[in-house]
């Protein structure tokens, strides 16, 4: 799973258990543009609006 957090929560990503990070892919977004860069990576107009 992709789960994207605010950048200023990337100092508490560290208490998660390894295990548990190792299943996911964490990003980590500075600002709403950078969001929305990140969630329309590699995706398709129609596969992005479905998400919204």
């Amino acid at each position: 799973r992709r789960v994207i957090l605010p950048l200023a929560n990337q100092s508490d990503v560290e208490q998660i258990d390894k295990a548990i990070k190792e299943e996911m892919d964490i990003l980590f977004s500075s600002d709403i543009d950078d969001l929305l860069q990140k969630i329309m990576e590699g995706d398709n107009t129609a596969n992005v609006l479905s998400k919204l």
